[in-house]
């Protein structure tokens, strides 16, 4: 039998040691890399450039890529991780009263729900490009802006007489100008309610 130096035995067991804990170190370092958000958050990975086709089926190039519930690694000092909530967010309006043209005034009360468009990249993309620095709270202000001043616009280029003769068509009218408005800051319209006080 062979008799190895005590010296040498010791220094391969410690070379082994710091093999071993320098592959743990990174093992950690990489699972703690991995992201993980719940079905109703959209994370938001910035930094490196990706290709993606268009509702048009145009190629397109973003400087994020995003991610709907499930998990990701994030790239270190490459990629910036923020969330964007999905979940519905409720407007009212309260009853406003708005002018007509002929100089009349109709109350109005409006509820609605909105939330993140989900439906493409396309539509995710617009969301994250217009509002991934809001909270819910900025986008039911936004939302509810938006909103109110459709319906002063809209009761603003017709008289009462007018409105209370075609009532049904212009609430359809309003719907589709409000989801118009939505569409074009990435959020969809799941509710509409349209309530005129006699």
């Amino acid at each position: 039998m062979d008799n190895y130096p005590v010296g040498l035995s010791m220094q391969n067991c410690a070379v082994s040691a710091g093999v071993v804990l320098i592959l743990l170190i990174l093992m950690f370092y990489i699972l703690s890399r991995i992201k993980k958000v719940p079905p109703n958050t959209l994370m938001v990975l910035s930094g490196l450039k990706r290709h993606y086709i268009d509702d048009r089926d145009n190629r397109q190039v973003a400087n994020f890529r995003t991610l709907k519930g499930g998990a990701s690694f994030v790239f270190p000092y490459v990629e910036r991780m923020d969330l964007m909530s999905l979940e519905v967010v409720d407007l009212d309006i309260g009853t406003i009263k708005a002018a007509t043209s002929d100089g009349s005034t109709i109350g109005i009360k409006c509820t609605a729900q909105v939330k993140v468009n989900t439906a493409s990249e396309g539509f995710i993309n617009i969301a994250v490009e217009n509002l991934l620095s809001k909270s819910p709270d900025d986008i039911k202000s936004l939302s509810q802006n938006m909103l109110d001043g459709m319906l002063r616009t809209t009761l603003g280029t017709m008289t009462g007489e007018a409105f209370r003769a075609k009532r049904e068509g212009i609430y359809g009218d309003m719907k589709n100008k409000f989801e118009a408005g939505m569409a074009k800051i990435g959020l969809q319209v799941v509710n509409f309610s349209l309530y005129v006080e006699p």
